[in-house]
């Protein structure tokens, strides 16, 4: 567990649009270990920062600043000698006190950056603890006032870490005058941030006189309960407000002073005459729900129970949701967005739509990939030409492929048909940095076949800063894959941003919305579950045939590192898995035998995308709404490949049944049917539905588990021996 807490923010200096990593730490030292895991945790999701802040006590913070500047460039995960490395002291009233460079170029840090940074670390921390909650579609919340609403700020949810408890203490430090005999909050939940700032204002002054940290109860406190026996020197910290009428009524009713009620954190429209801490009516992320949490109804004229929206109940700081819905979700040919059905229109049946390793700890392939030099041939050639005819300009002097074959391949092909001949060959990213400074003097070219993050564009234009510096880039893009729109959207703006009044240019040929890794894929998953098969004292009943059928399947995982193929188990014959004819998903025509495990996976991972974060969102997940891939689809979508991708490309909350008793019934009764089919076309999948829910991915209840594992009787050995593993799942 690390002792620090670090964000991003941008900063205008060394240059503008600079990367900021601020790392805030309350203690006397900064932990090695500590400091090695976050960066390369953070490094590895946000490429490697331009400044490295150090947000500590002043009292300590040169001797932290001199201690930093003694480690050797192998405890760093950046590179020390050019990236700026700061330590900036706060005070025991929180302001801005020393800064203290460690190494790189100088910048400023004046008091408006200063309370910049505190800010935006304030409202990164409410958004990473989801401190705005919202319930599902249909239901709502009802207040202990009665009041009824759509979301609400639930302080508590930020108060997870310590680090980030002292972080949000930090900020009111100037709040703890010298005589202060009493902190009042309104709920018992942020107690621990009164704490906390005491314990801070203690690290600087020890003979500070500890204040009382006591609970008013909220409204009901507001309303007679509670005594303020010292206004004047107590200091009310209001978790939450979407009014601010709480910090109102405890000026104008129980006579504390204006400037000691303070609300940590609000969403409110108006709040000139209270003190929030960190309004997010500011913050872009948040200003469109201002609605959500100031609209409140009356139970007699409340619109969203006349919609039919479920009122759920909180109290304090505990809601019951009672009334959790599980909605089948019914899958059919128009659940795909136009976008990407033209797209696999256009590179179905090429080889090019495939699966491969991302991350560095995953046993097989996690990441959904698109290899562009499998597109040559295709339509793909005439959107090159057409981008290049009307993007690539006549000043090219330098062009720039991404570190990778398709990258390259492109780059090439644009170089020999489309830029100008003194453009030269085209250079790959990892030789950037050998081009001498102010060296170019035109226009550049960046090339890239397909990206997802696209942290190697920024990567390159980071690169070019010294040898091209305003030089006008455009940016090529062959496929784009977004896990959400608005990081491409925030992509996009990063990459256009100059210096001078002109922007870059970029270009994006082909764009595609595909799901964003959750926990391990499905393959890692059945690759742990079949080893526990073949360890030893695995209980499982395996013969020498039936350890080598595992142990070859193991391999085959492994394997799958750059695939479009060999994904699904074959049928229970041998033959593998192929698509038949008319395809729900696929206009035109088409040779089905042509058709790769990568493509349906593609198209399937495209459907259930846009079911889950499209325009009509439906396969939805919260705490008070569990959606689930109804069983009539395993019907209505039968062909055996169809149905493993679905089971491959869905989410485990997707496939389980277990939590509604006539879905359970219902998905047993269709299994029951396939298994009972097993040495038929109907059957084929029968395999992977058993690896499914032996690996948990698919779960029903326990006794529609055992029905369904009956129609498997006869059947050849290994099938028999997943069924007892599965048998034994429902014993559980």
């Amino acid at each position: 567990m690390s002792r620090l807490f670090a964000y991003r923010t941008i900063g205008k200096t060394p240059q503008p649009g600079s990367r900021w990593l601020v790392v805030f730490s309350p203690q006397s030292m900064i932990p090695p270990g500590d400091l090695y895991d976050l960066l390369t945790e953070d490094i590895g999701a946000n490429l490697q920062p331009d400044v490295l802040v150090f947000l500590v006590r002043e009292n300590v913070a040169a001797v932290i600043g001199a201690k930093l500047g003694e480690l050797g460039a192998e405890d760093w995960r950046v590179p020390i000698s050019t990236t700026t490395v700061v330590v900036v002291g706060f005070t025991l009233t929180g302001g801005l006190g020393g800064v203290y460079p460690v190494s790189g170029p100088d910048i400023r840090i004046d008091d408006a950056i200063f309370i910049t940074l505190r800010d935006r670390g304030l409202c990164e921390l409410f958004h990473r603890r989801d401190g705005l909650v919202q319930p599902s579609e249909t239901t709502h919340f009802v207040h202990p006032s009665g009041k009824h609403s759509k979301a609400f700020i639930r302080a508590a949810n930020l108060l997870v870490l310590g680090p980030e408890v002292m972080f949000l203490a930090m900020t009111i430090l100037d709040h703890l005058a010298s005589d202060l005999e009493y902190i009042c909050v309104d709920t018992s939940s942020i107690a621990c941030v009164g704490h906390a700032a005491i314990q801070l204002r203690q690290l600087f002054d020890p003979s500070y006189v500890v204040p009382m940290v006591n609970s008013f109860s909220s409204w009901p406190g507001i309303n007679g309960a509670y005594d303020f026996t010292q206004p004047k020197r107590t200091l009310a910290l209001i978790s939450a407000s979407t009014s601010g009428n709480m910090a109102r009524a405890l000026v104008n009713r129980k006579t504390l002073p204006k400037d000691r009620v303070l609300i940590l954190f609000g969403l409110i429209e108006n709040a000139s005459d209270v003190a929030v801490l960190c309004n997010l009516v500011g913050d872009p992320r948040y200003g469109d729900k201002l609605p959500l949490v100031t609209e409140e109804y009356r139970e007699s004229d409340c619109p969203l129970c006349r919609a039919g929206s479920t009122p759920v109940h909180f109290v304090g700081d505990q809601f019951l949701a009672d009334a959790i819905q599980h909605v089948g979700i019914k899958i059919t040919g128009r659940d795909i967005e136009d976008d990407s059905k033209a797209f696999l229109g256009r590179y179905r049946c090429l080889s090019a739509l495939g699966m491969r390793q991302q991350s560095n700890n995953a046993t097989a392939v996690d990441n959904y990939f698109v290899d562009v030099t499998k597109l040559k041939g295709s339509v793909f050639d005439n959107r090159v030409k057409a981008a290049c005819e009307r993007h690539v300009a006549a000043s090219t002097k330098l062009i720039v492929n991404a570190d990778d074959p398709g990258s390259a391949q492109l780059a090439l092909e644009i170089a020999d048909q489309y830029a100008p001949k003194d453009a030269g060959m085209p250079l790959s990213a990892k030789d950037v940095d050998k081009i001498a400074a102010n060296s170019v003097h035109g226009g550049v070219l960046i090339v890239t076949g397909c990206i997802g993050s696209g942290g190697c564009l920024q990567s390159i234009s980071r690169d070019l800063r010294d040898p091209a510096g305003d030089a006008p880039r455009t940016y090529l893009i062959g496929v784009a894959k977004h896990t959400q729109h608005s990081r491409h959207a925030s992509l996009r703006g990063d990459l256009v941003y100059s210096s001078t009044d002109h922007k870059h240019a970029v270009v994006i040929l082909e764009e595609l919305t595909l799901p964003e890794r959750h926990g391990p894929s499905a393959w890692e998953v059945e690759r742990d579950a079949l080893n526990g098969l073949v360890e030893p004292g695995s209980g499982a009943a395996l013969g020498p045939y039936l350890v080598k059928a595992v142990l070859d399947r193991i391999a085959e995982i492994d394997g799958l590192r750059d695939s479009v193929d060999s994904f699904f188990w074959a049928a229970p014959d041998g033959t593998p898995l192929g698509l038949r004819k008319t395809f729900a998903f696929w206009d035109g025509d088409y040779d089905p035998a042509d058709a790769s495990h990568g493509d349906i996976l593609f198209t399937i991972a495209c459907v259930l995308e846009n079911l889950r974060d499209g325009r009509s969102p439906r396969l939805l997940q919260t705490a008070f709404r569990h959606s689930f891939i109804a069983p009539s689809t395993f019907g209505r979508f039968n062909d055996g490949v169809i149905q493993s991708a679905f089971l491959r490309a869905a989410m485990p909350g997707e496939l389980d049944y277990s939590g509604d008793e006539d879905a359970s019934t219902e998905m047993a009764r269709l299994l029951k049917r396939i298994f009972g089919e097993w040495d038929r076309p109907r059957g084929e999948a029968t395999v992977e539905f058993l690896i499914s829910l032996m690996c948990g991915r698919m779960r029903l209840k326990g006794a529609d588990l055992v029905d369904c594992l009956q129609g498997l009787d006869g059947a050849p050995p290994l099938i028999l021996a997943l069924r007892e593993v599965c048998a034994k799942q429902a014993a559980k």
